[in-house]
C-alpha cells in the first residue's frame, strides 16, 4: 500500500510539472491583482468536491470536456475536466487557464484555479447558474424570456468584455470564438465571456499574427479565413454576428438538408435584406413588442458595419462597445 501510494504520489509530480504548473506559478507570481489569488487544488480536492466526478454533477459537455457542479469549502464551483488526453488538448487547457489568470473583468468567467496533477490541467471556474446565451435565444419557448432591453445590455457586456480584452491587458488578446453558446449568464443575467482555449495573444508592435484558422462557421471573419492573418477586427467581426443572432433570434450558421444540404447563413440572410431594403423585417417577434424600433435599427446598423469585409472599414470593440451606450439613450 505504501508503494503504490509513492508511485501515485510521484505520477501527481510529474504531471504537475509536465503540464506547465511552475511556469504558470511564476507568470502569476509576476502579476498584480487578480491573478494573485490564483489557487492549485490536488486532484483528491477535485474528486471529493465532484463525489468523485459523478455523473449526476455534470453540467454540460463540449468539444473534448464535461464541465462538473462541485463544492469546497461551502462554495459552489465549476470544474471543467478534458476527455481527450492528446498535446494539443493539454496545450489548449494550459493557454486558457494561462489567459483567464491575468483577465479581471467582470464580464469574464473568472477562474479560481486549477489542477495539474493529472495527464490533462482541470481548470476550476466559478459557477454560474443560468446556462448560455444560445440556449436562451433558441431553446423552444426561451428566448420570449429576453426582453430587448436585456439583450441590448447583453450586447453592451459583452462588447465591454472584448475591448477590454484588446486593450485593456498588457498584450492584446484576441478571442477568436466569439458566439452565443461561449457567453453565460449569471443570476442576474449577467454576460460572462468563456472558452479561452483558442486564444491568442497579440505581441507587442506587431497588428496581427499569422495563424491556422479556428472558429465557428458562420462568426468566422471571411477576411481572417482567406488570408490566415488574426487581428481583433477578427473578434469584431464575430461580435456582429452575436448582434445579428440577438435582433433576430437565429441561429448564425445551420445546415437544411431538406434542400440538398445547403447551409442557411444569417449573415448572408442580414445582407440580402439589407440589399432588399427590408432590414427592418428581420427582428425576432417577440422583442417587437417592448423595443424602439430606433433602437432596432441602430443596433443593426452597428452590426452590419462590424461585418464589413474589408477589417480596417469595422469600428474597434470599443468603439462599438461606445456605440451600444449611446443606442441604449435613444428614448
Amino acid at each position: 500500500m505504501a508503494i503504490n501510494g509513492l508511485y501515485e504520489r510521484r505520477e501527481r509530480e510529474q504531471w504537475f510539472l509536465k503540464n506547465g504548473a511552475r511556469l504558470l506559478q511564476e507568470l502569476i507570481s509576476s502579476c498584480d491583482g487578480e491573478a494573485k489569488q490564483f489557487q492549485f487544488f490536488s486532484a483528491k480536492e477535485l474528486s471529493k468536491a465532484t463525489n468523485n466526478f459523478d455523473k449526476r454533477h455534470i453540467l454540460g459537455s463540449r468539444k473534448n470536456h464535461t464541465t462538473y457542479k462541485g463544492s469546497h469549502e461551502g462554495r459552489t464551483i465549476a470544474i471543467r475536466r478534458s476527455e481527450c488526453l492528446g498535446e494539443h488538448s493539454i496545450d489548449s487547457v494550459f493557454n486558457e487557464i494561462v489567459m483567464l489568470a491575468q483577465i479581471n473583468h467582470r464580464n469574464v468567467l473568472r477562474i479560481l484555479g486549477g489542477c495539474f496533477e493529472t495527464a490533462t490541467p482541470i481548470p476550476v471556474l466559478e459557477f454560474i447558474c443560468n446556462g448560455s446565451l444560445y440556449h436562451l435565444l433558441h431553446e423552444k419557448y426561451l428566448s420570449s424570456r429576453i426582453s430587448w432591453e436585456n439583450r441590448l445590455r447583453i450586447a453592451t457586456e459583452v462588447a465591454d468584455a472584448i475591448a477590454y480584452l484588446h486593450t485593456g491587458t498588457i498584450k492584446p488578446i484576441v478571442h477568436r470564438d466569439i458566439k452565443s453558446s461561449n457567453i453565460l449568464l449569471d443570476e442576474h443575467y449577467t454576460a460572462k465571456v468563456i472558452d479561452f482555449e483558442l486564444s491568442i495573444v497579440i505581441p507587442l508592435g506587431e497588428t496581427h499574427v499569422k495563424s491556422t484558422v479556428v472558429g465557428t462557421p458562420g462568426s468566422i471573419d471571411p477576411d481572417y479565413s482567406s488570408t490566415g492573418l488574426l487581428t481583433e477586427k477578427c473578434d469584431v467581426y464575430s461580435f456582429g454576428v452575436l448582434l445579428l443572432e440577438l435582433l433576430t433570434g437565429k441561429r448564425t450558421f445551420e445546415w437544411n438538408e431538406t434542400e440538398g444540404g445547403a447551409g442557411f447563413v444569417l449573415v448572408d440572410f442580414a445582407i440580402s435584406s439589407m440589399n432588399g431594403n427590408r432590414l427592418h423585417l428581420i427582428f425576432e417577434p417577440c422583442i417587437l413588442k417592448d423595443s424602439n424600433m430606433e433602437q432596432l435599427m441602430a443596433c443593426t446598423e452597428l452590426a452590419m458595419k462590424c461585418i464589413r469585409w474589408k477589417p480596417d472599414e469595422r469600428p474597434t470593440m470599443k468603439e462599438a462597445a461606445q456605440e451600444l451606450r449611446q443606442i441604449k439613450e435613444i428614448l
